[in-house]
């Protein structure tokens, strides 16, 4: 006699299937929801229409990339995440994410001293990684290059003495977002 799947069974299997089904189909669609009250993460029509209209290549350099505590990494994801939403939007943009502090000791000067005739110096961070306090330069910049023009945007914005981390993450990620049209225009 054959042995009947349980409707138990039956129920599991289904909704397995139907959520890798789901999730095959998600990756290769992207979707964007800004659940922020004052919409600061979804672009405006006239940002929209910036971006568009730029017929040159615009190539970004984020100097973002390796090891970071979690509020680092959230700046780095909202850049990167806002990044692809506007390559979407014009495919004339191209970025990369770059560790200016890998390498041999060597490179590692050679890149800060090239970055610092740019104005571009290195950030101190410190933080707690679970075993012990860890002290890092990094660069948290962009540099956009729009044919022959070219602007550095610093990602974090200025801090205050006594400020909350998690505050100026939050706006330097809010910050970015409104920025970028501005830099394309002046671009």
């Amino acid at each position: 006699m054959k042995k009947k799947i349980s409707p138990a069974w039956f129920n599991f299997f289904m909704v397995a299937g139907i959520a890798i089904l789901a999730n095959f189909v998600s990756s290769y669609f992207s979707t964007y929801i800004d659940l922020t009250q004052d919409k600061r993460y979804t672009l405006t029509p006239a940002t929209e229409e910036a971006v568009e209209k730029i017929d040159e290549i615009i190539y970004i350099k984020v100097l973002l990339e390796g090891e970071f505590p979690a509020g680092f990494k959230r700046l780095q994801a909202s850049t990167r995440e806002m990044l692809n939403q506007r390559k979407a939007i014009n495919p004339r943009i191209q970025f990369e994410f770059e560790n200016p502090v890998q390498g041999t000791q060597d490179e590692i000067i050679k890149t800060r001293d090239a970055q610092a005739k740019d104005g571009v110096v290195p950030t101190s961070l410190k933080y707690y990684d679970g075993t012990q306090l860890v002290q890092k330069a990094i660069y948290p910049y962009a540099l956009i290059n729009i044919g022959t023009k070219r602007a550095i945007v610093n990602l974090l914005e200025e801090q205050q003495p006594g400020s909350d981390e998690e505050v100026i993450l939050n706006n330097s990620i809010s910050l970015w977002n409104t920025s970028l049209p501005i830099l394309f225009r002046r671009c």
